[in-house]
């Protein structure tokens, strides 16, 4: 409890008891509710000054520079360590406030390459870009995952799953079919999924 806030209560339950201020009036000043007020002016009369001191203790126990170190470096390995599991690795017998800065678990990056040309071909939707004389696009692409050649590529104005459609079929026109295509879970490749099926999309 701050001093300045210890002198205004015990001011204000003094002048509660003297008769000088009224409960409603005792309220306002702190502020805190009625029963409150009750609590602070039977304390005061069975303990005096000492029934107005702060009794409750966090639980948040100060840490020494040491420990505190090595809680920041443990959470720097790995941001997606939670305070409990760092309490619990350190074997702490305190909670530190770490979890404002942590991170969302994150799906494991695994990296890969196709074997040959045409083993594997991605399609995607590269995402909005802006033209000031045309207005907005995207770019719709395939590309072999191997070579990392471009089979076909065109911008549209709508991400719609026939473009999807006209840019694998310019694609194929051109180069055959891949042995498989991987594409997100994105809408406009459920359509094309579920025609072509597994024996092409993976």
């Amino acid at each position: 409890m701050r001093r300045s806030h210890r002198f205004e209560l015990k001011k204000t339950i003094l002048g509660l008891i003297r008769g000088k201020i009224k409960v409603r009036e005792a309220c306002e000043k702190l502020p805190c509710t009625r029963r409150t007020i009750e609590r602070y002016r039977a304390q005061y009369l069975s303990e005096g000054p000492l029934g107005l001191a702060e009794h409750r203790r966090s639980h948040n126990q100060r840490v020494s520079k040491e420990i505190e170190e090595h809680i920041v470096s443990s959470k720097l390995e790995e941001k997606h360590r939670s305070a409990r599991f760092i309490r619990d690795h350190l074997r702490l017998l305190v909670h530190h406030h770490l979890s404002r800065i942590t991170l969302p678990p994150v799906k494991r990056v695994e990296r890969f390459e196709a074997p040959h040309p045409n083993a594997l071909w991605q399609i995607d939707i590269m995402g909005r870009t802006h033209f000031p004389l045309v207005g907005d696009l995207s770019l719709i692409c395939a590309i072999d995952d191997h070579s990392r050649f471009i089979p076909y590529g065109q911008w549209f104005y709508r991400q719609y799953a026939i473009n999807v459609y006209q840019v694998m079929h310019n694609a194929f026109i051109r180069y055959g079919l891949p042995e498989i295509m991987l594409s997100d879970r994105g809408s406009q490749f459920k359509p094309i999924r579920q025609e072509w099926g597994l024996s092409l999309f993976s």
